[in-house]
């Protein structure tokens, strides 16, 4: 099988068309995790707290 006969395969059968809602869910969650890990950044004065909201930061980041 060629690469023609391939792509002709997958655009067929509606693989590379973009998916908007996931885009928007995908987005709308990493915000979400954002704002929660600045919200207990700002809101939590324990230290040991502090660090497990840095690694769910990094998380968020990811």
């Amino acid at each position: 099988m060629d690469y023609a006969t391939l792509r002709k395969e997958v655009a067929g059968a509606g693989l590379l068309e973009r998916q908007y809602g996931y885009y928007a869910y995908k987005m709308g969650f990493t915000i979400g995790l954002l704002v929660l890990s600045y919200s207990l950044l700002v809101i939590i004065d324990n230290f040991v707290f502090q660090l497990f909201n840095a690694a769910f930061l990094a998380f968020a980041f990811v």
